[in-house]
């Protein structure tokens, strides 16, 4: 999709560390569009795919629990990417915090990490489920960060930053 003069796109390069950003802000309607027709294809057949899904599985008799989303939602990373994605601006905040006594200030950035780090993680495509004891390191900066899942049911991931 071509971007217009009415249309700024969210990061100056357009991509995310991850993956392309596929966000664009539409100024005349104000409001978030979804650039990438390709996953807007392959989602629109899901919902019949999840209909057609759901009668097999009452036919079969089987519980509604064990319906699963069909495998074109998912993208190719897994969850712990899409959590570490959001540590991009960690070691800028955390800076911040620690050079500052007052702890109110110091809370205020803690605070302005967590909001301004969601944008970053926006996606219409399901990440994979890690594996159990799947690691993964990232490096932002001079902050390191190692995270591992522990337990897929419920989902727990361990992150450690150095």
């Amino acid at each position: 999709m071509e971007s217009s003069k009415n249309q700024v796109a969210l990061h100056d390069s357009n991509y995310t560390y991850f993956s392309k950003n596929f966000y664009s802000i539409d100024l005349n309607e104000n409001a978030l569009l979804y650039t990438n027709e390709e996953v807007v294809r392959i989602q629109r057949s899901v919902p019949i795919e999840m209909i057609k899904a759901c009668f097999q599985i009452l036919i079969a008799g089987r519980s509604v629990k064990s319906l699963n989303p069909p495998i074109t939602l998912y993208t190719h990373s897994s969850t712990l990417h899409f959590y570490l994605i959001e540590f991009i601006y960690l070691n800028y905040f955390i800076k911040k915090a620690l050079e500052v006594n007052d702890p109110l200030e110091k809370i205020k950035n803690i605070i302005s990490y967590s909001i301004a780090s969601k944008h970053l993680i926006l996606s219409n495509e399901k990440p994979l489920d890690p594996v159990l004891g799947e690691t993964l390191q990232f490096q932002a900066d001079d902050l390191l960060i190692y995270t591992e899942c522990i337990s897929t049911n419920p989902m727990t991931i361990l992150f450690y930053g150095v």
